[in-house]
């Protein structure tokens, strides 16, 4: 089958709901027929004085050019809107199928049953997805686990520093609205979607997906001038 717009649009919603937590506004479809790609996610970058740069006017273009099975389309779909909550959320990677990027196709693919890859290989009058990426090394984020007062639960990733994380505890501890916060190390692939840094800016997460998720964690407890792993 090919692309059509009823297509596009029923399956954006409903991947949308289910991948992306119904956070992505609707966004314009663009059938064209072309061989170069099977999907694009375009958009407009404004860099202000301060040196942010934001995205938006986002379009998914995808191409009617090859006849391909549906189940290759609709990863094609969430490729494309990977690159749309990326870019939406303006969330820093480390290249345009970078870390960020890989974490949540991992993410979905393991949890969704999907095959979303980096890359389609485009014969005559079909597509095949290449196989994903070899698994990488594992990469460990040290993760602040925060309770707010008002029960929402969010997570900060922090620098693997003594310093810069007694320095955020500290901080938190002059907000209002910190309830609680617990502090671990882990190398779950769904963590590499925060991005590190010591500022107060979190991110709020699902508590039941986030205590599934942090099965297996080290935790780690602020002792004096000592970040250290919490005794049982």
């Amino acid at each position: 089958m090919v692309y059509d717009l009823e297509f596009l649009q029923q399956r954006f919603g409903e991947f949308n709901q289910q991948m992306f937590g119904g956070r992505l506004p609707a966004a314009p479809f663009e059938l064209i027929r072309v061989k170069t790609f099977l999907g694009e996610c375009r958009m407009a970058v404004t860099t202000y004085p301060d040196g942010r740069r934001v995205s938006h006017s986002f379009k998914l273009r995808f191409s009617t050019f090859y006849d391909l099975p549906e189940r290759v389309l609709e990863d094609t779909l969430i490729h494309e809107m990977i690159h749309y909550f990326i870019a939406y959320n303006g969330l820093a990677d480390t290249a345009v199928h970078g870390i960020v990027f890989k974490s949540i196709m991992q993410g979905i693919n393991e949890k969704h049953g999907r095959a979303v890859a980096i890359r389609h290989h485009m014969t005559r009058g079909q597509a095949v997805t290449t196989p994903p990426p070899a698994k990488e090394r594992k990469q460990v984020r040290f993760l602040a686990v925060i309770q707010l007062t008002d029960g929402r639960c969010v997570v900060k990733a922090l620098p693997r520093k003594t310093d810069a994380i007694i320095a955020f505890n500290g901080r938190l501890a002059s907000a209002g609205n910190v309830g609680s916060v617990e502090f671990y190390m882990h190398d779950d692939p769904y963590f590499h979607r925060f991005p590190v840094s010591t500022s107060l800016r979190v991110s709020l997460v699902d508590g039941d997906e986030l205590q599934r998720r942090l099965a297996g964690a080290v935790r780690y407890e602020i002792s004096g001038n000592q970040v250290r792993p919490k005794q049982a």
